[in-house]
């Protein structure tokens, strides 16, 4: 039940003409531009906020939207930014090089970074640490053939996957420092200060490219050769 600081955003105190606040123009949940429908309205005096209820037309999703208000003609430019309830974090996707290695490491990633987008950034480093190993381990072990080979990957810890089974040097160095920064994610003391999750996530995108691009020259030389 509301207290006595709310009060109806329709109120003739605050009718809507009088409010500024951002109308949001699309929809948290399936990601398209809409006109939602709003269902109702909220004000707070004291905090200067408002929070509207709204229907989305193309997925039937009902989210909250949170924004600060002042009486008109104040701009919405200098306004703080809304905040939309929920907000899932758009699924990432990546190209057929990397995700043809693995479905899983894909979507521990997304899990990882569905905890960066709620705040949780003490468990999404460890989420980002454990696709790093998926991703190594899961990309070398598509190269062999024979299963006694794979199990030996398997096994053997990250980092000496890369010392010894990288033969990439551009690979080896982007993908050592990540470990590095993905184990500090995960150990009670931290070995390189000032560096936290954004360096890890910007080393496992140099590392997703190394990947992508030596796979692609790949690609391209076995298809087009010479011709006589």
């Amino acid at each position: 039940m509301l207290n006595d600081n709310f009060v109806e955003l329709y109120d003739h105190e605050y009718r809507q003409e009088d409010i500024s606040y951002d109308e949001p123009n699309t929809c948290p949940v399936c990601k398209k531009g809409i006109r939602p429908e709003r269902l109702c309205g909220y004000v707070n005096q004291n905090l200067m906020k408002t929070w509207s209820l709204y229907e989305c037309p193309v997925c039937y999703s009902v989210f909250m939207v949170e924004s600060y208000f002042c009486p008109m003609p104040f701009p919405v430019s200098e306004l703080n930014s809304s905040k939309f309830y929920p907000n899932p974090p758009q699924k990432i996707e990546f190209s057929e090089y990397v995700s043809g290695v693995s479905k899983e490491f894909v979507e521990i990633y997304n899990q990882a970074n569905q905890a960066e987008t709620m705040g949780l950034l003490e468990i999404s480093g460890i989420g980002y640490r454990k696709f790093l190993e998926f991703l190594i381990k899961d990309y070398l072990i598509s190269k062999l053939k024979t299963e006694p080979e794979k199990e030996v990957i398997k096994k053997k810890p990250l980092g000496d996957c890369i010392k010894q089974n990288v033969d990439d040097p551009r690979i080896k160095k982007v993908a050592e420092r990540a470990v590095w920064i993905g184990n500090d994610e995960t150990h009670y003391l931290r070995k390189h200060e000032g560096k936290d999750i954004s360096d890890l996530k910007a080393l496992i995108d140099l590392t997703i490219r190394w990947i992508e691009m030596i796979e692609m020259t790949a690609k391209y030389t076995k298809e087009i050769q010479p011709q006589k």
